[in-house]
């Protein structure tokens, strides 16, 4: 089964176990369901407020992004600019799985939920930015304890601190800049023009040499640049 961006991420993250799902419920931080007697559920930690909001604003009037944002389809660009821009992708590397069964939540039962999640995603798009709190209504509303004007700042906030040392470069995925960019709106023979570069993108990030190899003599052995 050809699943949407969102969907395959989940289940290949979460599991693919084919046993059957009752009560499923996916709300704010949190999915959960009933597995073979066993309560089994994926906890994570919401979007920070803030970023949403400007995520949600930043998407108004964008066409695919608009409706990415508002879960009326899966979006491989808006997870891409939540991740690169925000470090808030839509499934971040610290879920956590619980399962009554045994309470550490590596079992066949929450690998069960994984899938049925992942076919909820696949049906409702706004189920993953649910359980994530990117919602409109976290979009739209504005933190009791922050300002509605400047003005109101102490006079130290306005003063700059010791700037931290510059971090490395990330890594990006083959095709990132496609991604980012989303579809050209350009037909080839039946395909949007990004979905085809992206094989040639791909394959020139497998056959790229690394910069330390350019003054390394003939025989002599060279590293791969570590991933990190």
């Amino acid at each position: 089964m050809r699943l949407g961006p969102w969907a395959n991420a989940v289940l290949e993250r979460l599991g693919d176990a084919e046993l059957p799902v009752e009560g499923l419920e996916v709300v704010e931080g949190r999915a959960v369901g009933r597995v073979d007697g066993c309560e089994a559920s994926f906890e994570v930690e919401l979007v920070p407020q803030r970023v949403w909001a400007a995520m949600w604003r930043f998407t108004r009037g964008n066409g695919p992004l608009e409706l990415a944002a508002e879960g009326r389809e899966q979006s491989e660009h808006l997870d891409l600019l939540l991740r690169e821009d925000w470090d808030a992708p839509l499934l971040p590397p610290d879920v956590r799985p619980r399962c009554s069964c045994d309470g550490a939540g590596r079992c066949v039962h929450t690998r069960a939920l994984g899938r049925a999640f992942a076919l909820e995603v696949e049906q409702h798009p706004a189920a993953l930015l649910r359980w994530r709190g990117c919602t409109p209504e976290r979009a739209r509303v504005v933190h009791e304890d922050e300002p509605d004007d400047a003005a109101t700042l102490p006079e130290e906030a306005w003063q700059a601190g010791e700037l931290p040392p510059p971090l490395p470069p990330r890594p990006l995925p083959p095709g990132a800049v496609l991604k980012r960019l989303g579809a050209s709106g350009i037909r080839v023979a039946g395909a949007d023009l990004a979905d085809l570069l992206q094989p040639a993108y791909e394959a020139f990030a497998r056959t790229a040499i690394p910069k330390e190899a350019e003054n390394v003599s003939p025989g002599a052995s060279v590293s791969s640049p570590s991933p990190d």
